[in-house]
């Protein structure tokens, strides 16, 4: 089976949003410090970026934590508290319509959670794809398997769940690691910010 890279349409609404807008990208922000009333960006490239009146993290509450340990302790302590869990997905592309009476389906018993019919959603290519997610139980106890493992065990639980032998028209896949694919427990508020510093967590905490 031929392994297939699908176009990111996670980050689509990001895009659309810095339309117009100067975004620097490719590189990697390893630390945060607050010199003279601004905020620098410690590049794990070696460079740094100076000079910002604010800092809006719109990253994963570990990933929060780690880099606001040092400048912000009060909201490190609020992202440290948050739990979120991992999700193994699984893209499946075939070469015709499977002959399935829904487009999606929240799946409760063996791994998978949840199961749809992505190529049904507004916008999408007409091949046939489907998505599958792990359960976070599953993925977490999962996390460091094997990837054809991984693979062959999602497939069999949704050609159990389907019927369906699933492997015939199969003419591509990709399988992603999501580490941080949801929330275990969060804070129950939309957002964190301190006026004062000009720093906030945005998406940690939903």
């Amino acid at each position: 089976v031929e392994r297939f890279v699908g176009t990111p349409v996670m980050t689509a609404p990001g895009r659309e949003l810095a339309r117009g807008l100067t975004v620097h990208t490719g590189f990697t922000v390893s630390a945060l410090q607050r010199k003279a009333g601004k905020w620098q960006l410690d590049e794990a490239e070696g460079a740094t970026a100076p000079g910002f009146d604010a800092v809006l993290l719109a990253i994963p509450a570990p990933q929060a934590h780690a880099l606001l340990q040092d400048a912000l302790p009060e909201l490190a302590a609020h992202a440290g508290s948050v739990q979120m869990r991992p999700s193994w997905a699984l893209m499946l592309h075939y070469d015709a319509p499977l002959p399935l009476a829904f487009d999606a389906a929240f799946v409760n018993a063996g791994p998978l959670r949840w199961v749809a019919r992505d190529s049904s959603k507004p916008g999408r290519p007409a091949q046939e794809v489907w998505l599958l997610h792990g359960t976070a139980a599953w993925s977490t106890q999962s996390i460091e398997a094997d990837r054809e493992a991984v693979i062959a065990q999602m497939l069999a639980a949704f050609q159990a769940l389907t019927g369906v032998d699933l492997r015939q028209r199969l003419v591509g896949h990709s399988l992603h690691r999501w580490l941080y694919a949801d929330t275990g427990r969060t804070l129950g508020e939309p957002c964190v910010w301190n006026a004062q510093s000009g720093a906030g967590d945005r998406k940690s905490v939903v």
